[in-house]
């Protein structure tokens, strides 16, 4: 936070706050004795003093701002009016009230805190995550470790008296790659603990702080809607949703259930979507919106979905959020063997350099023992992409292989007919990091959206499956 800013706000609350004291005095009630109040500060200040006598408070702002702009020697001499005109007990009150208004810290503290926070190079999204939790409060994105301090030092104290500001540092420390440097921004709050009475109140809060788990950045903030076809021959489809408030703990809450049809989907999920959004409503980053499917509904083209529909200018969601496909009958399944292989080729995908996807092409239905035998004997086999949709006699069974063997990462074309280009676009997605792999889907949808006639559209085509073993949901069979 720079001095200007900082100089006004406490210019501000200063103001405020003299005003607001002043009025509580029967020595301004009365136009007559206003006057005279008046008078006392500007024999102070060496200052002729007008005051209009026909309001209380209109009178007061004037008077205080005559003085404030000399600065300290006219706090001092609207004290001194006060303590000749209401006596010294109440000036001493007065007094007192606007040393509370110091800054939480002194300027060569923050800067010092600074500092020690640009020193330790804390990821900035960790330490939004961290302190979003820990202090319950909606934080701006995109902000470094410095920058978050400067936001909250005019925040008020945490219910056990610590400053926002504070718990910059201390969650800092947590987070801090180097020792060293987490020692020395400890060190900082603990000196100015000691000073201000707040030792015991900081020792607690590390304490609590220490026993909570670390914020994991491959957590995003996210919506996840399970999608499971009633079985008594019916269209009907139950839709439940669970919404990932915060990113970086995976912490969903279930919304509510309701029934509805795969013509009337898009409805129920832009329903869902609204109850994100509230809780979103500071993000910048679009949030995820995940698909739990059972495999006969994998191919259905959820990115294209609609919000807004029937209203004119609907659009479909997969531009605005980063969608993909999860597994329903893998996230019951409560074999720990598949388990197991599931978090073992996701830990490779996650520690790995590159994608290393297995291919299958519509041509090779004869193929399925071999593509199982290749996936079974290379545990290196993160992904796999298909030119086939995810159908019975398609794409469908090479895809279930998969997915037994562990793979939680697939791309394929939802149509039948094969596309020439398609393979290669699956090979430039995949060429990403696997951590810029959903934004890199989510612009090929958007940029697919804008092209109406050109190679582009292939984009609308492609299904992203994107199966994370860590981020599992209570998604038990809805009772019929």
């Amino acid at each position: 936070m720079g001095a200007p800013r900082e100089s006004r706000q406490e210019y501000l609350r200063l103001k405020a706050t003299l005003v607001n004291e002043l009025c509580d005095l029967d020595c301004v009630q009365d136009a007559a004795q206003r006057h005279g109040f008046g008078q006392t500060v500007g024999e102070y200040l060496g200052r002729r003093v007008d005051l209009s006598g026909r309001s209380a408070r209109d009178d007061v702002i004037v008077l205080v701002s005559l003085a404030l702009r000399q600065g300290g020697q006219g706090v001092d001499a609207v004290i001194s009016a006060v303590d000749l005109h209401s006596g010294r007990d109440v000036a001493a009150d007065v007094r007192a009230r606007l040393q509370e208004l110091a800054p939480v810290l002194p300027e060569q503290d923050a800067g010092a805190a600074r500092k020690l926070l640009r020193e330790a190079a804390v990821k900035g999204p960790a330490l939004h995550a961290a302190l979003s939790r820990e202090l319950g409060l909606p934080l701006p994105e995109h902000l470094s470790a410095g920058d978050l301090f400067d936001h909250l030092l005019d925040v008020a104290d945490q219910p056990d008296g610590l400053p926002p500001s504070v718990l910059v540092l201390e969650s800092a420390a947590r987070l801090a790659p180097v020792p060293a440097h987490a020692e020395r921004l400890r060190g900082w709050c603990e000196t100015w603990a000691g000073t201000t009475g707040a030792l015991p109140a900081l020792l607690e809060r590390r304490r609590r702080l220490a026993a909570a788990r670390a914020p994991d950045h491959t957590i995003p903030r996210c919506l996840v809607i399970m999608v499971d076809p009633a079985d008594d021959g019916s269209p009907d489809v139950f839709v439940r949703y669970w919404i990932n408030e915060l990113a970086g703990y995976w912490e969903p809450r279930s919304g509510e259930s309701e029934v509805t049809t795969l013509d009337d989907l898009s409805g129920a999920v832009e329903r869902a979507i609204r109850q994100g959004e509230r809780l979103w409503e500071q993000a910048v980053e679009p949030a995820y919106v995940e698909f739990v499917l059972p495999y006969s509904l994998l191919n259905h083209d959820v990115a294209r979905l609609e919000l807004g529909a029937g209203t004119g200018s609907a659009t479909p969601i997969g531009p605005h959020y980063l969608v993909h496909l999860r597994s329903l009958e893998r996230m019951r399944d409560q074999n720990p063997v598949q388990h197991r292989a599931w978090r073992a080729r996701w830990g490779t995908l996650r520690e790995g350099q590159v994608i290393q996807a297995h291919h299958w092409s519509a041509a090779e239905q004869g193929e399925l023992p071999r593509w199982r035998q290749d996936l079974l004997r290379n545990a290196q086999f993160t992904a796999v992409t298909m030119e086939a949709p995810a159908v019975e006699g398609h794409g469908l069974e090479p895809l279930k292989v998969a997915i037994a063997q562990g793979i939680g990462l697939a791309l394929w074309d939802r149509r039948a007919q094969r596309d020439p280009y398609v393979r290669e676009i699956l090979r430039i997605l995949v060429g990403h990091s696997h951590d810029r792999l959903p934004g890199a889907v989510r612009q090929m949808r958007f940029q697919a959206e804008a092209d109406t006639e050109g190679l582009g559209q292939v984009g609308r085509h492609i299904a992203f499956f994107w199966d994370d073993p860590y981020r599992l949901i209570d998604c038990e069979e809805v009772p019929a």
